[in-house]
This record gives C-alpha cells, structure tokens and sequence, in this order.
C-alpha cells in the first residue's frame, strides 16, 4: 500500500512544475485543477488531511515526455475511446494490438487546454485536435470541460439524503462535451469516438471496488460483465453477491486486471470502499435508457461487433512483464454512448465524484442505499 500525501503536500509539489489552481468550499473540502492537462481534476481532500487521487510523483518529477502516454494521476481525466479494435484512436495505422505499439493521442495526453472561464468554484476550459483512427480515418475535434467543486448541500440534494453530521464529504463533477469541428460527419462506416472519464487513486490491501448491475438471465441481457481482459481473476480479486446485484473487485494496486459492464447491464453508479482510511467513493454518470450506436468497443483486437462495448470499467494496476509499472493505482471509469455526430454538433457526459469518509456504522446506510448493498457485507475489507 502506498502512503497518500497530505493534500497541502501535494500543492506544494505540483506548484514547483505546472500551474495549478485550488478550490475550497464553505465546508473546507478543496480540490486541485491544473487546466493544462486538459483541465485534470488532479486530487480533492475532506478538508487538512490526506489527498485522495492518485499523482504520479516520479514521472511528474522527471519532467520528461513519455513517447506512449504521460499519466500524471488524478481522479478525473478526460479521455477518447476506443483504446483498441479497428476503430483505436490509440494504435496508429497497420500496428498490432500490443503495448509496444500503444499510443495515447496527443488531444488527451500532451497538448494543452485553455481556460475560458472561471469562477469562485468551477473552471472551464477547451482544446482542438485532429486525431487519426487505426483505420486511417482523421477526426478533427474540439473537447470542452467544465470542473466545479461541489457543496456539501448540493452532494446531499443531488441524491435526495440527509447526510449524517458525522460524515466528512468532498465531491466534483465534470461536465465533458465533444465537438465534431471538421466538415464531414462521423459515421459507424469511418468509426466512432465517444467521451471516456478516469479516475485515478490511492490502493490499499483493504479496498473494494464495489460495481452494482442490472440482474436477470444470461440468455436476456447477456453476460454479467467482461473480466478477462488481462486474463481470468480468481475470487481473491473478483466476487459476485447476485442476490445483491453486486460485483467486489479487489484495488490493491498488485495485479493488473479490468473488467467492464455493457449497457444493458450498467447501472449509473460505482464505487469503492477503502477500509483502511474509512473512505467511500461513489462515482455518478449519464447512463442514456436508449442508445441509437451503441457503444464504443475497448478491447485490444480486431472486433466482430465494435459497437457492443463497455459503459463502465473498473481498473486494477499492477506489474507487467518487460516494463515498468505504471501505477500503483486504481480506477473508476465511465464512457459516453459512441458518437455519430453532424459537423458542429455536440454531445455531453457528466461524471461525478462523491468521496465519504466515517466511521463503517456510519456510512453502511448511505452506501445499501447508493451502491445497494451494506458496508458490512463488501468483500476485500
């Protein structure tokens, strides 16, 4: 388990090499956004304590571009899908499916975003590209964000609670809107983008990634979940309670497996519970009832059915053979429905971040009635 810094800490590091700018609202939680990459929620706290997203301190420090991607951490970056298949923005052209050849666009790793405006709790900024797909096919986007730090009173509005007095509360949300800027339309035939927030933070031996789904047969809404994409976990790292609707998957930060719901069984809520700081982590997103594209298709190979992918991912890191680690981390992840849209057109995807922090007593209620099932029951702890 890596030791989080104070979030102070974690100012005064960030500030010796890219600027920054820190919220702080009535209740004292604050957060750090640093807009030049590409207006990255980067950590929040509860108030003078730990930071909860994870920063990549060692790469940060080198103050070196990475040729592959430059993953600075944070608990909400913006992202194009999909990372792999025919239609990959992040394999060039006639590349093979392997991590040597794995490339994160420009747009969403180096080129920076621009403020356009602010205010006493929010920040919202933009950037333009042209991104090419592995099929040759060239995108020229405009990705506009809109960060806002949020109250105590709106966390508790937004899910209709009453918050207990002895819950500390942090939340954040992102507002994340793609514009097709070219002169042609995006069509299934070229391929599809769709908008993709990750969160980064801090693993612990004692954290549960807690997924809910939709329940009901096979044979209906298909299979539960995708989890074998770095291959098969055993149930030290992934269990399922059917009766509760729930899937535990382990965020040690000490193995590297994902996993990921299609739409007809995602539910618009994840989370985590860590056990050790006594944190919960619920992440909100717009799950459209219908999809006219479906969505976009993650997997690292050549796909029979682009369209059938992933709405929620949930991200384990851990080491991998010939390379170096990238983590440790894990990550709570949503995508936007894929993206057919005319020139000029828009579309948004709102992702929110709530972190809890109390006593298992205490947040048990708050998470059977988010997550659907009580703390006492999570696996992993």
């Amino acid at each position: 388990m890596t030791t989080p810094q104070r979030f102070d800490d974690d100012v005064e590091f960030l500030r010796q090499y890219v600027d920054l700018q820190c919220f702080e609202n009535a209740d004292g939680a604050r957060m750090i956004v640093v807009p030049k990459w590409q207006g990255r929620i980067v950590t929040s706290t509860f108030g003078d304590g730990a930071g909860l997203g994870w920063i990549n301190r060692r790469l940060i420090e080198s103050q070196t571009e990475h040729p592959q991607a430059n993953l600075y951490g944070g608990e909400d970056r913006v992202w194009i899908a999909p990372e792999g298949g025919q239609f990959s923005f992040f394999f060039p052209p006639d590349a093979s499916f392997s991590f040597e050849h794995w490339r994160c666009p420009r747009l969403i790793d180096t080129e920076p975003f621009s403020v356009t405006d602010s205010g006493k709790n929010w920040l919202s900024c933009s950037g333009h590209s042209t991104v090419q797909n592995h099929r040759g096919n060239w995108f020229e986007m405009r990705l506009e964000r809109r960060v806002a730090l949020l109250e105590r009173r709106e966390v508790g509005a937004s899910l209709a609670i009453e918050l207990d007095n002895a819950i500390k509360v942090v939340g954040h949300e992102s507002r994340n809107v793609l514009i097709n800027a070219g002169d042609t339309p995006w069509t299934r035939e070229t391929g599809l983008p769709a908008l993709w927030v990750l969160g980064m933070f801090e693993p612990s031996d004692r954290v549960t990634m807690i997924i809910p789904y939709v329940r009901g047969e096979v044979e209906r809404l298909g299979p539960i979940m995708t989890a074998d994409y770095f291959g098969q976990l055993d149930e030290t790292r992934l269990q399922i309670d059917d009766n509760a609707g729930v899937i535990y998957f382990r965020g040690d930060g000490n193995y590297r497996s994902k996993l990921g719901l299609a739409h007809r069984r995602a539910m618009p809520r994840l989370g985590s519970w860590d056990a050790v700081r006594e944190v919960l982590t619920v992440v909100e997103f717009d799950l459209p009832a219908k999809v006219q594209d479906g969505y976009v298709n993650n997997l690292w190979t050549w796909q029979a059915e682009p369209w059938s992918g992933d709405v929620v991912n949930a991200y384990n890191d851990g080491p991998q053979e010939g390379t170096e680690q990238l983590g440790p981390f894990y990550e709570l992840e949503t995508l936007s429905p894929a993206l057919a849209l005319e020139p000029g057109e828009r579309f948004e995807h709102r992702h929110r971040t709530l972190h809890f922090q109390g006593t298992l007593e205490a947040l048990s209620p708050l998470t059977k009635k988010l997550l659907g099932v009580e703390l006492e029951a999570v696996a992993f702890q």
